[in-house]
């Protein structure tokens, strides 16, 4: 009994202890691996082939974590989780941030769908102006360095388009969704977008978790997202995938047979995780939880995941609906800021 209740009293977070110090500042790096589809065949593509890519990678980075803006509200704890991103030479190996790639031109590949929601027939027009929005990024792919893609950025709207009339409209528009758009940010007149850098040396948003004071249970638990319950991004006709309550670090006492709820700001959702195996991590055993196989599953396999089908990207056969296994549509996640 004492040693439970030691136990418990070094997990609940409290000012002036240990757990607190550790809460507030991680004192070590986390490590983040990267890969990417490097594109072998873009003449051949454009030509109608198959896509030949090559996986290239991990490019390895160190990430620092730490809390700021804390404030209590009776057991609650309110902050924001800011996070820094280092590459790692050592632990990349042979593979550098300067690295030239080939992939997918997201921004460009936007446009074009965004255009044909609202009309085919404009297509033309904004074809016209894709040169001068775009600039040398301009076309289905890009080539860039791997610092580029992910942190530094690319340019786009250069200027805000004001050579060309339907450019200026159409950077007018990317300037107002790049004000809440995650991996887009307004540099002077002009655009810069990246993968990850709306998440270097800052936040994702308002966390607030319980602190375990009044029932210890409850420790860590996230209770709300910039100050609400639920997010406002899947289908409201199920509340339960809107709902954030989940957990952010393991309880005492974990067994195998528990399953826990993690929320992840990138995707706007919760994911189920599950144990898997026991782990040895510095010759101290412990269990591993994964996230579940069925997470992603299309909704004619799980029915749970019905209401993350938002009907907002298109299909393989070309109209909008639920997609296959392993995809998520994040088009009203990434609108969402």
């Amino acid at each position: 009994m004492l040693v439970d209740k030691k136990v418990w009293e070094n997990s609940i977070l409290q000012e002036n202890t240990r757990q607190w110090e550790l809460f507030r500042k991680i004192p070590f790096p986390f490590q983040i691996k990267v890969c990417f589809f490097d594109v072998q065949n873009v003449d051949e593509i454009l030509q109608g082939a198959k896509p030949v890519v090559k996986e290239v990678g991990p490019y390895v980075y160190r990430l620092f974590r730490w809390k700021d803006d804390i404030e209590w509200n009776d057991d609650e704890i309110s902050y924001y989780d800011y996070m820094k991103f280092e590459f790692d030479k050592n632990a990349s190996g042979k593979l550098s941030d300067e690295d030239v790639l080939t992939i997918l031109n997201s921004p460009f590949n936007a446009l074009l769908m965004t255009v044909e929601e609202l009309s085919s027939t404009l297509l033309a027009t904004v074809n016209d102006a894709l040169p001068i929005i775009f600039n040398k990024n301009n076309g289905l792919f890009i080539t860039a360095k791997v610092k580029d893609l992910l942190f530094e950025g690319m340019i786009i709207c250069e200027n805000g388009g004001e050579s060309d009339f339907a450019a200026k409209m159409i950077c007018k528009q990317f300037k107002a969704k790049a004000k809440v758009a995650k991996g887009m940010s307004i540099v002077n007149k002009s655009i810069n977008y990246s993968y990850l850098s709306f998440k270097n040396n800052t936040h994702l948003g308002r966390l607030t978790i319980k602190s375990g004071l009044k029932e210890k249970e409850d420790v860590s638990t996230l209770v709300k997202y910039n100050n609400e319950s639920h997010v406002s991004v899947w289908r409201d006709d199920n509340p339960v995938c809107n709902e954030v309550k989940s957990t952010t670090t393991f309880r005492p006492y974990v067994t195998p047979n528990m399953t826990f709820d993690v929320f992840s700001e990138d995707i706007c959702r919760r994911l189920k995780m599950a144990y898997q195996s026991r782990e040895m991590v510095k010759g101290i055993q412990g269990y591993k939880y994964v996230v579940t196989n069925d997470s992603f599953n299309a909704p004619k396999v799980n029915t749970d995941n019905y209401c993350y089908c938002v009907n907002r990207s298109r299909t393989l056969e070309g109209d909008f609906g639920c997609l296959l296994d392993g995809l998520l549509d994040m088009t009203n996640c990434v609108g969402k800021g």
